[in-house]
């Protein structure tokens, strides 16, 4: 109980910021736990998306998930499933799932990135008879993805806010947590 606690404290001392000037969340998946910041001037929502299974929704201040033209979001891949065991099953995975739904729709490479303590990789989706534009980053750590995602209802509006997106991106940091019972 002690290491949760002084793990709580830790994470509190390392989140430390203001509440009018940004959110900050963290969620679990498994053993691990990530820490996220939305960027300035957005808000992070962790009750909107989780019908669709979502865990972290993201949105420009004065509007809504349902109502903003560009938002952001945010969830986790297991890599231990029959035919996804690595990052790479599951963009492939992904991309036919994409090309048999959307006719015509345009998928490639926008960049490879390094964080703190992983790696990733931004494919970009939109056109044909898909109605949005995507950038999404397929964010490895072995045992899961975290797939992070903004999408628009305009390609103009999408790459305006991409460096939003990367500040996102950035903000993350993974936690390993131990669960010990009391016995």
């Amino acid at each position: 109980m002690k290491r949760i606690l002084i793990l709580f404290l830790v994470l509190i001392n390392h989140l430390s910021f203001s509440q009018e000037t940004t959110s900050c969340a963290i969620l679990y998946f498994g053993n691990k736990a990530i820490t996220l910041k939305a960027p300035n001037g957005w808000i992070l929502d962790c009750e909107s998306g989780l019908e669709s299974g979502i865990n972290a929704v993201f949105y420009k201040s004065g509007k809504t998930w349902v109502n903003a033209k560009t938002v952001m979001y945010l969830k986790f891949a297991s890599l231990n499933i029959e035919k996804q065991r690595n990052i790479n099953d599951l963009i492939s995975y992904d991309i036919t799932q994409f090309k048999e739904n959307y006719e015509g729709i345009k998928i490639n490479t926008k960049e490879k990135i390094e964080l703190e303590k992983f790696n990733g990789i931004i494919k970009y989706f939109g056109g044909g008879t898909y109605e949005s534009f995507e950038y999404l980053a397929y964010l490895d750590l072995k045992e899961f993805a975290i797939m992070t995602v903004i999408s628009s209802r305009s390609k103009s509006d999408l790459d305006t806010n991409y460096s939003d997106f990367m500040s996102l991106l950035k903000s993350i940091r993974v936690i390993n947590i131990e669960f010990r019972n009391k016995d």
